[in-house]
């Protein structure tokens, strides 16, 4: 028999090297912040393979964040998808 350490679902969803359930969720502010210095260096089809990732991988987070202002999180939303096409575009 096989026995598997005891996580919660939210540990398990995410993946550990991203996201650890004893990381502090971050405000809105400071998240939306975090992702503009991301896409602000990003500058290649790679990045916007990575920046996929991070997204996916942050839901959880993003689901926690309690004072996303009117429409800051569509707004967010949209630049990172748009960052992503950008960078997936040919040169």
């Amino acid at each position: 028999m096989i026995n598997h350490e005891q996580r919660d679902t939210a540990t398990l969803l995410v993946p550990r090297e991203t996201f650890k359930s004893t990381d502090v969720i971050p405000n809105a502010a400071t998240y939306c912040e975090g992702w503009r210095i991301d896409m602000m260096n990003a500058a290649k089809e790679a990045d916007a393979i990575r920046l996929g990732k991070k997204w996916n991988a942050e839901k959880l987070i993003r689901d926690q964040i309690t004072d996303w202002p009117e429409g800051s999180f569509e707004e967010l939303k949209s630049r990172v998808a748009r960052a992503i096409e950008s960078l997936k575009a040919p040169a």
